[in-house]
């Protein structure tokens, strides 16, 4: 994967999670090594009722062209699975990790599909009968941290790798790379064990960019390697 796909695929695991009526509260979400459980909100932006089914699948990946994979053992549980949402109602949707707590981190994807009830309109994309319309549902992604963390990272010059076997979230800023952007730039990433990814946006000749690392629950500024020939 080139670093650019690498870098926007991340970026966008940070974003909310639109599909017509359903507004989902984050595209990634993470059960914590400490819990079990993680309850995810999801809403009805619509002026009419909507009725929500939710289906999940282990994958091996929570990034784009991930492949379903067999439980292993570890399954999630979720309730509930059918929600009749009211206009503008917010719903939380429990999910329940049952499985091995080892030092694997583990992918799920959920489904979200949602149905309106009412009189249809003339939305582009949707298949409608009578007064029911059927929209195309949204996947977003779950986590579900190893119980055994081996948190590592290597952060050089415009580049921040996942050393470890836990996934976790991090924030770079610093001088823009490209003045029409404005004086201090940002970018926001879900770095997975393996995977790395270059600063985009940022101008890293300064030696100005800063990184803040989230986990379990807290920031912590990552501290950078020096590099032959750095001042």
């Amino acid at each position: 994967m080139s670093w650019w796909l690498r870098f926007h695929v991340l970026a966008c695991l940070l974003l909310p999670a639109w599909a017509g009526a359903i507004q989902v509260s984050d595209m990634t979400s993470a059960i914590p090594s400490d819990k079990g459980e993680i309850a995810i909100h999801v809403r009805n932006t619509e002026q009419r009722a909507s009725l929500l089914t939710v289906s999940v699948t282990q994958v091996d990946s929570p990034y784009e062209g991930a492949h379903e994979v067999n439980t292993d053992g570890a399954s999630i549980q979720f309730t509930p699975a059918r929600i009749l949402l009211a206009a503008g109602q917010d719903q939380p949707v429990r999910f329940i990790y049952s499985g091995p707590r080892d030092d694997r981190e583990r992918y799920y994807k959920v489904t979200w599909k949602n149905t309106l009830l009412g009189l249809a309109d003339d939305s582009a994309g949707s298949e409608k009968s009578g007064d029911v319309e059927f929209l195309t549902g949204i996947k977003t992604n779950l986590l579900v941290f190893p119980k055994r963390q081996h948190f590592s990272y290597a952060y050089q010059r415009g580049r921040l790798a996942n050393q470890g076997n836990v996934s976790f979230q991090a924030i770079a800023y610093g001088p823009c790379r490209d003045k029409q952007l404005g004086e201090v730039c940002k970018e926001r990433y879900w770095i997975g064990p393996g995977y790395a990814v270059n600063f985009k946006t940022i101008d890293v000749s300064k030696h100005q960019d800063k990184v803040m690392l989230q986990r379990d629950g807290k920031f912590l500024e990552a501290e950078k390697e020096t590099l032959a020939g750095d001042a």
